[in-house]
């Protein structure tokens, strides 16, 4: 199984468009200058993230950031 960032580059490679992204490790902030943002859980183990909670969608800042990883 592809990780989405994985899948990102390689389409990005091909010519493709793709979302503006940044993968961050657990407990970083984000040094981003882009937002809105939704905040994702990337895992091989978990495939449909909205279904066990792992998707949040509408961070405007990086205190919500921080509220949402917190969450």
């Amino acid at each position: 199984m592809m990780l989405e960032h994985e899948l990102y580059k390689i389409l990005k490679k091909n010519g493709f468009q793709v979302p503006t992204h940044k993968v961050l490790k657990f407990n970083e902030i984000p040094d981003i200058d882009f937002y809105p943002i939704a905040l994702k859980l990337e895992s091989k183990k978990v495939i449909h993230k909205s279904e066990v909670g792992a998707v949040k969608t509408g961070i405007a800042n990086c205190a919500q950031y921080k509220k949402g990883h917190d969450a």
